[in-house]
């Protein structure tokens, strides 16, 4: 229905009815998360979401009341949804910058990650700006809002959820993005490992030489040096991770 259609009390309760949806999005997607983002600004931008969703799309009508609560419930649960695809992601590329500082051993080096607000390995946090910065070079954050707004015209409030197409997105990307991760951070390891079996091999012809002083240095440097040269495949699959995570998330609202 239109915005001159309803009376104010009927706007006011679409309008949030269709905020709660781009409120949950935006709090759990990459670059707009909970902690990063203030909550006035979140707030207007749900808001403003909101309201292009209505001038531009026919909502039903909103009661207060059990239906209403339904409503709500469904809508959070469409939103964290969507956001949740891409911050799979996400999430899949600070797995392999955990596993790469475990196996370098620079997993006591960590540092506070400025878009989940939590303790890092910072090779992780190295990655996660490597993916931030693919994610809005491909617009991603624009292909979120755009999908949240598309997915009134599909899935509109109070119409039900596609639980099974929810299940058949999410089960196969979080597997796909797991297997990613570990390619990222496998030759790395693999490097880690060569070094190690050469500081054994040196340790058996020179048993005076410290190998517990000598040893992790010389793992940390291999990895290092294995990370710079592989730094631009593991762009290059990231990039493919969010091209996955975009499909997936257009594939949950039918597009």
């Amino acid at each position: 229905m239109g915005m001159m259609d309803i009376n104010p009390e009927q706007f006011l309760l679409t309008l949030f009815i269709a905020s709660v949806r781009a409120s949950a999005a935006l709090l759990v997607a990459p670059l707009l998360p909970a902690k990063a983002m203030p909550v006035p600004l979140r707030i207007i931008l749900a808001l403003a979401i909101g309201l292009i969703a209505q001038s531009h799309i026919s909502l039903p009508s909103v009661t207060i009341g059990i239906i209403g609560l339904a409503m709500i419930a469904g809508e959070i649960i469409m939103g964290l949804a969507l956001g949740f695809v891409l911050q799979l992601c996400y999430a899949s590329v600070l797995i392999a910058g955990e596993i790469i500082a475990a196996s370098i051993g620079l997993g006591f080096a960590a540092q506070m990650d400025p878009i989940s607000g939590t303790h890092a390995p910072t090779i992780g946090t190295l990655l996660s700006m490597v993916a931030l910065a693919l994610y809005v070079a491909a617009n991603g954050h624009l292909l979120l809002i755009t999908a949240i707004i598309d997915s009134y015209a599909i899935y509109a409030p109070g119409g039900g959820l596609a639980v099974d197409r929810l299940a058949d997105q999410l089960i196969p990307l979080g597997s796909g993005l797991f297997i990613s991760a570990v390619a990222i951070a496998l030759p790395v390891g693999v490097a880690a490992l060569l070094a190690q079996l050469a500081m054994a091999l040196v340790s058996r012809a020179v048993p005076q030489l410290n190998l517990f002083a000598i040893g992790l240095t010389a793992t940390v440097m291999v990895g290092l040096v294995a990370l710079a040269l592989l730094l631009p495949v593991a762009a290059a699959t990231i990039g493919d991770m969010w091209q996955d995570g975009f499909a997936s998330m257009n594939a949950l609202i039918g597009r």
